[in-house]
Order: C-alpha cells, then sequence, then structure tokens
C-alpha cells in the first residue's frame, strides 16, 4: 500500500533527481566540501545578530525621522 500511494504522489523522474543529489552530496564530502554542524550554527547566529543589528539601526533612523 505505501509503495502503491508514492507511486501515485511521486513525480515522474524523481528517483533519478535523488540518486543525482544523493552522489553529488558524497563527493562534496569527499571533496571536503561541507561544513559541521557547529560551524554552520556559529555562521547563522553570526547572521542573526547582525540581522538583529541592522533592525535596531533602521527602528532608530525612523524614530528620528532618518528613513
Amino acid at each position: 500500500m505505501k509503495n502503491l500511494i508514492s507511486s501515485v504522489v511521486k513525480e515522474d523522474g524523481y528517483d533519478e533527481f535523488l540518486t543525482k543529489k544523493i552522489e553529488q552530496g558524497k563527493k562534496d564530502i569527499e571533496n571536503g566540501h561541507f561544513v559541521t554542524l557547529e560551524q554552520w550554527k556559529l555562521e547563522t547566529e553570526q547572521q542573526l545578530q547582525n540581522k538583529a543589528t541592522e533592525l535596531e539601526q533602521l527602528k532608530r533612523e525612523e524614530m528620528l525621522g532618518y528613513a
């Protein structure tokens, strides 16, 4: 039943697409083209901090009538 449902919902070419993406991911890992979870968390936190600072600056400018 599960296979019947997935074959009805799945688009043509999806298996090939998925296989290609998995192979590319494996090659990326072998070639060192990835970031660790810790790196990702640090980068994301920095981006969030930058956006928060940017938002606060925009709010201050708006309150002062610069915007």
